[in-house]
């Protein structure tokens, strides 16, 4: 028997969601950027060769200092997503990456920035409390 593991999720168009954050993007104040589009030749062996996340970690401190760098993986296989984050001590530094976007080219290969925003979960609305006993008048 065959079982698949479907994960579903609402899809809502970019100019319906009032959280795209692209609209936005240029007024956001952040230390952090999202870095899509990672070359496979980069993320593969990830889990053997620490030598890889440090030439992801090496381009990006030109524009200065990196805090933090990650490669996403999926939670299952570990296998790489293809893109990650870099955090740097300033906003500054996220300004310069930002000025040069049609530039950034990792292994001969053209990787979308962005300013990395929190992620917005949606809450669950609360079901109205139920009195078991009506108010005193």
């Amino acid at each position: 028997m065959l079982i698949l593991k479907i994960d579903c999720k609402e899809a809502i168009p970019k100019s319906a969601d009032p959280n795209d954050s692209s609209k936005a993007n240029a007024d956001i104040r952040t230390k952090k950027i999202f870095v899509g589009g990672l070359p496979h030749s980069l993320t593969e062996g990830l889990n053997k060769e620490f030598k890889r996340l440090e030439q992801f970690k090496e381009y990006f401190s030109k524009f200065g200092n990196v805090v933090e760098c990650q490669i996403m993986k999926e939670k299952e296989t570990s296998k790489p997503r293809g893109f990650g984050f870099i955090s740097f001590d300033t906003e500054e530094a996220v300004e310069e990456v930002m000025h040069k976007l049609k530039e950034h080219k990792l292994l001969d290969k053209w990787v979308e920035c962005k300013k990395a925003t929190p992620k917005i979960v949606p809450q669950k609305p609360t079901p109205p409390q139920q009195h078991s006993k009506p108010p005193k008048v």
